[in-house]
């Protein structure tokens, strides 16, 4: 049956789409994504986004939030309230983040100002579970 490891969101959207009987094409019309990108999300060949998953989402009849990683979910929190909240909780300095994320000053306070934001492999190197 439908027995597959849900660790992924590939293997969320592919998981929910066998689900509800619903063909990569079916689900290609009801989102107006091509077929090919909805088969790379499955297959983890490219970095899913929260607009991609959200259409997705939304196809499937489901919350979008149950194709969404950590990191996604991080995402949708928004990252620079959650870094700052999550930082002054730990009692680190932006500093001391930068060095643990190995990144710049700068980089960490354009993240809590919102200007840009923090990839996944500067997350993990956070090495802190977000949820």
């Amino acid at each position: 049956m439908l027995l597959e490891s849900l660790d992924t969101v590939g293997s969320k959207i592919r998981y929910y789409r066998k689900l509800n009987n619903i063909t990569i094409g079916q689900l290609s019309q009801i989102t107006g994504l091509h077929s090919s990108t909805i088969l790379r999300y499955e297959n983890n060949q490219v970095d899913q986004s929260l607009g991609v998953c959200n259409k997705l989402a939304k196809g499937l009849g489901i919350s979008r939030y149950l194709l969404y990683d950590d990191y996604l979910k991080f995402l949708a929190y928004g990252p620079s309230r959650y870094l700052k909240k999550l930082r002054k909780t730990l009692g680190i300095t932006q500093r001391e983040l930068a060095k643990i994320c190995g990144v710049s000053l700068t980089s960490v306070k354009r993240w809590e100002c919102g200007v840009t934001r923090p990839t996944r492999e500067h997350i993990k190197l956070y090495s802190l579970d977000l949820y």
